[in-house]
């Protein structure tokens, strides 16, 4: 399940991607919403999508999102009437453990969540 539709940039230590909300197909839709910490799930997959960039793998490295902090959901449900998400992630550090991220979801109109994350790797794929 990918819910990232484009990769805007990317830097060594930054991505910005966009994706479409869509209520009607959305994996993560409860009864007609997405719930706003559903934001998450798209700043982690901003991050996995950095890491496979930067370590040209073509595929970001088997993890787990372990962490979640400093976090801010500024809504209850992620809205369609705001139009794209825009997702914004800089990471703060890396190592052959696992990496830090901070991350920002916003709309043209307003921040919808904000935080750090941290991942996890492992040499485990799970299909």
């Amino acid at each position: 399940m990918c819910l990232i539709d484009q990769i805007i940039d990317h830097s060594p230590e930054t991505i910005r991607c966009r994706a479409q909300v869509d209520h009607n197909n959305h994996p993560l839709a409860q009864n007609g919403e997405i719930p706003s910490m559903v934001a998450i799930e798209y700043a982690a997959q901003a991050c996995a999508i950095h890491g496979a960039l930067i370590d040209n793998a073509g595929q970001s490295k088997p993890g787990f999102l372990v962490k979640i902090t400093n976090t801010e959901l500024e809504t209850q449900a992620l809205s369609i009437d705001d139009g794209p998400l825009t997702i914004f992630a800089q990471r703060l550090s890396s190592t052959d453990q696992g990496c830090l991220y901070n991350f920002e979801v916003n709309t043209s109109l307003r921040c919808l969540a904000q935080g750090t994350l941290m991942i996890a790797f492992t040499d485990t794929y799970i299909a």
